[in-house]
């Protein structure tokens, strides 16, 4: 970690004063004002060559907007803005390229604003070869990427350099080979894995009564292999959300699962001491989840019917429960995701739980496309000649939009956590992805999948 100076004004109007341990500064009243630079003075990386930078600041956001960017010596490259309001003291996280040579700080949308900042540290980012470490860190990587991979392989690299690497350190990952392979029964080895994984065994069981055929327009819906596949990379949104249910105090009660599908969630909840009710439009399928539906009702799981035309009215009727689940099914939302969310709040108890999972529009594999030239979109043809309602993706989210919008439907205590579900249906992994887990073993944002859930009063 280096030493760093103080504030730099660097605009007529910025007011700047220093206390004991903390700089406050209010910032020009016009829109994205420049109002100062924090100088960032580091040393080069003792892993080999330099990276980036790291920079951690912690922050008070009193009023008005502040953006707050690592730029370079003539200000005219800004990396990683982030825009802060008032919500609270936090602790930010910036990273940038070779380049930056100062934190800039100013004007938001609204100004003028007024920060309270202190402690600025920052730390040259290195590249660090795991080959020899990668099968023993697998597990971490998948289930806890981000802080919590990156305090342990901080941890083992100390060890092996002799010094004291922090997690702030670590630009890049980088492995010769990949782990030998990559089993479900590896990766899920605790009690509630191991129970996961049989679910998942007996869901593939009853792949063969799965008749798409009796779906309306059965071209568009996904065939066995799929949701084999579908299945087994589901194994680890089940078992987050398991572990973030608990995580909230919720270890038993009533669950309302909204797009329950296969059951693949509410069965495994029925079966660890939940009282599921499952809804999904299975009027509309003809029988195609009979079999599946039939295991839920003999689980005791309570399965609720409906169709695109009355679901509204039904699930209506359903009353309150201690917790409401709706996984991957925001993304299908028409128009406006604002009247579903209501919904599914409305039948929150007060001091229940919402808790919603969907794909990350910010995911590796979309800023590899988008770098490419190409879509973040599902393939234009299935929309452009898909039914009207188009029942694919309408939006994908980012992690800052799902919380925003469960504050907008009355949620509190947001807990939100990012994982990678696309990998799990390999059994080896390719080269290519092997650089996409290191990448997000490091940088959470890059997963597939967001989970939020939060509290909800009335």
């Amino acid at each position: 970690m280096a030493g760093n100076g103080g504030l730099v004004p660097i605009h007529a109007e910025t007011s700047i004063r220093h206390d004991e341990d903390a700089w406050w500064i209010t910032t020009p009243a016009r829109a994205g004002s420049y109002a100062a630079t924090h100088p960032i003075e580091r040393k080069g990386s003792e892993a080999g060559a330099s990276v980036g930078v790291s920079v951690t600041i912690d922050v008070e956001v009193l009023a008005g907007e502040i953006g707050l960017a690592l730029v370079d010596t003539d200000l005219t490259r800004l990396e990683h803005e982030i825009l802060v309001k008032p919500d609270g003291a936090r602790t930010l996280s910036l990273t940038g390229s070779d380049r930056c040579r100062s934190l800039l700080v100013r004007t938001g949308q609204a100004g003028p604003a007024t920060m309270r900042m202190r402690n600025v540290r920052a730390w040259t980012r290195g590249s660090y070869d795991i080959t020899t470490d990668f099968p023993a860190l697998l597990r971490t990587m998948i289930l806890s990427p981000g802080d919590r991979t990156a305090s342990v392989v901080a941890e083992v690299l100390s060890q092996r350099h002799g010094r004291v690497i922090s997690p702030n350190e670590l630009g890049r990952l980088t492995a010769e080979a990949a782990p030998p392979r990559l089993c479900p029964t590896d990766i899920f080895d605790d009690d509630v894995g191991r129970f996961l994984c049989a679910q998942y065994d007996e869901h593939v069981k009853l792949l063969p009564t799965y008749d798409v055929n009796k779906w309306p327009k059965p071209g568009a819906r996904p065939g066995r292999d799929a949701v084999r596949t579908y299945f087994r990379q589901s194994i680890i949104r089940v078992y987050k959300l398991i572990e973030l249910l608990r995580e909230l105090g919720l270890r038993t009660g009533t669950v309302l699962d909204v797009g329950a599908t296969f059951g693949y969630f509410a069965w495994p909840l029925q079966l660890l001491g939940y009282h599921v009710t499952a809804v999904d439009r299975y009027q509309d399928v003809n029988g195609g989840f009979d079999a599946y539906l039939d295991r839920l009702r003999s689980s005791g799981v309570r399965v609720v019917e409906t169709s695109r035309g009355n679901e509204l009215e039904i699930i209506g009727e359903l009353g309150e429960f201690d917790a409401v689940v709706s996984m991957a099914v925001i993304e299908h939302v028409p128009h406006t995701p604002r009247e579903f969310l209501r919904m599914l709040a409305s039948h929150v108890r007060p001091g229940g739980i919402l808790a919603i999972d969907t794909p990350n529009i910010a995911r590796y594999w979309n800023r590899r496309r988008l770098a490419e030239g190409r879509s973040v979109h599902q393939p234009i043809d299935l929309q452009f000649y898909g039914d009207i309602p188009y029942a694919g993706h309408h939006r994908e989210y980012t992690a800052d939009e799902v919380v925003w919008m469960l504050k907008q439907v009355g949620c509190r205590d947001i807990a939100v956590t990012l994982f990678d579900y696309n990998l799990l249906q390999f059994d080896e992994l390719a080269p290519e992805h092997v650089e996409a887990l290191l990448t997000m073993a490091l940088d959470e944002t890059c997963c597939d999948i967001i989970l939020a859930a939060g509290f909800r009063d009335r």
